[in-house]
């Protein structure tokens, strides 16, 4: 028998985008799956378009939707956990109400779950932003397709596998790990500790999700939830004490600690406007800057990470000028068109480099601003 997935699509104050993610989660390939649409308190009309479009949609009889709502917007945290509580499905993946994902991602997903007995899978993400600019995260998946839960952390920590909640995970680990926090990034967290509980995870090597980046999210705007992400330091540090030997804990912790600092530094790089938080932000990240981190990121071959350091600590203006002028001399093709949104035609070749690290979709945090 066909496993159940359960599809939890999050959403507030989506209705721009919603249509379009609803669509291509009912275009699946596979069809053994529910659909639990989680309105975490929207003061739009996304529960409106929700209904008319869940109304409207043609799906098989096997295919389910539900819409739960929160009374108020309670943060994305939350969102998982009522999509967690509520999932009927052995197996769970998340889709953003602003992101699109191929027809054959639940089907490419599933298969290392039976051929390979994995518990958790990634697939790669294919970056959109507003203009329609294609990108893939630049990321080393292994050659083999598999590699432990213990290895998949390894390797983020050191910046070359990005972790998102775009995966497909096991009933069996989800129940292991417990509620997500309140922090703006509990989804980094949260799979820090599902990689923390599992035997073996398998590699899709395809860009069949779409991820948007939009100016006016947490992902494309600099906003004092950002602070969140310094605030990872204890819950990190217990998933690296938890997995590893003292000594590499305490080095992987180290490693992962100047991912999460560039990813701060990024996002007040990226706001176009001076402000007191942009200014604090850039020179609080300066005064953790370590000289001995840029020579060590410089001979790991992390050039990209040490040259944003060393001129971050030089000088946050050119950092900024220098990075607006990466961003668009590596700016992608344009997206064409498809009832989705993303389409596959032009993106061999195309890389997002730029974007960041463990990862600019890390950031959920559906709390008003």
């Amino acid at each position: 028998m066909e496993p159940l997935i359960t599809v939890v699509m999050p959403i507030y104050n989506g209705r721009e985008f919603v249509v379009r993610a609803l669509r291509s989660v009912f275009d699946q390939d596979y069809k053994n799956f529910e659909l639990l649409v989680i309105d975490d308190g929207s003061t739009d009309d996304s529960v409106d378009t929700i209904i008319d479009t869940l109304a409207a949609s043609p799906r098989p009889g096997s295919v389910s939707a539900r819409l739960i709502q929160h009374s108020e917007n309670l943060g994305y945290g939350a969102a998982t956990n009522t999509g967690l509580r509520e999932a009927r499905g052995d197996w769970i993946t998340f889709v953003d109400c602003d992101d699109t994902i191929e027809p054959k991602y639940l089907e490419r997903l599933l298969a290392p779950v039976l051929t390979q007995d994995a518990q958790l899978v990634m697939v790669r993400l294919c970056t959109v932003d507003e203009s329609g600019h294609l990108g893939r995260l630049r990321q080393s998946f292994p050659e083999t397709g598999v590699s432990s839960g213990a290895e998949a952390l390894r390797q983020s920590a050191l910046g070359d596998l990005v972790l998102s909640q775009h995966v497909l995970i096991s009933r069996r680990v989800w129940e292991q790990v417990g509620p997500c926090s309140d922090n703006a990034y509990s989804d980094l967290i949260f799979l820090m500790q599902l990689l923390g509980k599992c035997h073996r995870v398998a590699y899709v090597d395809e860009p069949l999700y779409n991820y948007t980046i939009r100016s006016g999210s947490v992902t494309g705007s600099l906003r004092p939830s950002v602070w969140d992400l310094a605030m990872l330091h204890e819950p990190s540090k217990l998933v690296f004490d938890d997995s590893f030997d003292p000594s590499e804990a305490a080095i992987l912790h180290h490693h992962f600690e100047l991912q999460i600092l560039w990813q701060i530094l990024q996002k007040s790089v990226r706001e176009p406007s001076a402000s007191y938080l942009r200014s604090t932000i850039a020179t609080w990240v300066r005064d953790r800057i370590g000289i001995r981190d840029i020579i060590w990121l410089a001979r790991n071959e992390k050039p990209t990470l040490a040259g944003s350091f060393a001129l971050a600590k030089l000088s946050p203006t050119l950092h900024r000028k220098v990075y607006g002028y990466y961003k668009r001399l590596k700016r992608g093709p344009r997206m064409k068109s498809t009832n989705h949104g993303a389409t596959q035609q032009g993106r061999p070749g195309t890389d997002n480099s730029d974007t960041e690290v463990n990862s600019e979709h890390q950031a959920h945090d559906h709390r008003p601003a």
